[in-house]
């Protein structure tokens, strides 16, 4: 008798979601659930660092951070995650467009930029376009 292989189903891709506006962050994780996909939220930067600090440098897909947060900023936290090998495709949620800032964005790489007040279902489309990506690739 020959069992047959079990398919699993794709799982959805995890978002890492940093931002210190309670309403914010709330509007964002709904709409990134209704799209299907699985949230981590933080409340700044340094949350969203020790997460990456105890699972490593791949705990989610995606990440999606303010970058004018109290205590750790998330220009700091970004920065730091990628010098410790984290390399997903990062979503920067700003109300701030100050050349100095994107030229440090701009050295990180691998990022998208929205300027606040976000669409949540702007930012959720835009994550299911680079995660349609992420499942093609090997």
């Amino acid at each position: 008798m020959s069992r047959s292989p079990r398919r699993t189903l794709p799982r959805q891709p995890r978002i890492a979601l940093a931002e210190d506006d309670d309403d914010q962050r709330q509007a964002l994780e709904a709409a990134l659930v209704a799209e299907g996909f699985e949230v981590i939220s933080f409340e700044d930067g340094a949350e969203l660092l020790d997460y990456f600090d105890v699972e490593g440098s791949a705990p989610a897909d995606v990440i999606v951070a303010d970058l004018h947060m109290p205590g750790c900023s998330g220009l700091e936290g970004l920065e730091r995650a990628r010098a410790r090998g984290v390399r997903v495709p990062i979503f920067v949620v700003t109300g701030s467009n100050a050349p100095e800032v994107q030229a440090r964005l701009a050295q990180l790489g691998n990022m998208l930029f929205f300027q606040k007040p976000v669409d949540p279902e702007l930012l959720a489309a835009a994550i299911s376009s680079v995660a349609s990506v992420l499942r093609e690739t090997p």
